[in-house]
């Protein structure tokens, strides 16, 4: 019977674990794409540059390159869109989203007009419903 018990409560722990990783996962992905999706787009670098880090970031700023000949900021976006986080773990990690763009920070406190909330605290100050909406998702 006790073995019956230990079986049937490893399988529960199991599938606990799984759907902690995947509403974790949803998270970070949920998380990542209203930070991209709220960036201020002149030439697309900035938004380009939201990276991800498992339990550690890269702390070195990352220069902008210069434009193409024959373009001007306000252009429109010239590069390569946002990549989603490639990871396959939840749980049990420390998930970093950042951006080393040198004016980041000064997008984050109003200095685009088409950002003047920035983006971090405007999805921060939704994680809450963030956690909520992904934790209802895994549990249907």
């Amino acid at each position: 019977m006790a073995g019956e018990f230990e079986l049937a409560l490893g399988r529960f722990a199991e599938k606990f674990l799984d759907l902690a990783d995947e509403a974790v996962i949803g998270i970070v992905l949920e998380v990542h794409g209203k930070l991209v999706e709220r960036s201020p787009v002149d030439t697309g670098w900035f938004r380009a540059q939201w990276t991800y880090g498992l339990d550690d970031f890269d702390t070195a700023p990352r220069p902008s390159p210069p434009l193409p000949e024959g373009r001007q900021p306000g252009d429109g976006p010239i590069y390569g869109g946002p990549k989603q986080p490639p990871f396959t773990v939840g749980i049990g990690h420390i998930h970093f989203l950042y951006n080393n763009a040198p004016y980041a920070r000064r997008l984050e406190y109003g200095y685009s007009g088409k950002a003047p909330n920035g983006m971090v605290r405007i999805t921060v100050a939704e994680f809450h419903d963030i956690v909520e909406r992904q934790g209802q998702r895994v549990a249907q």
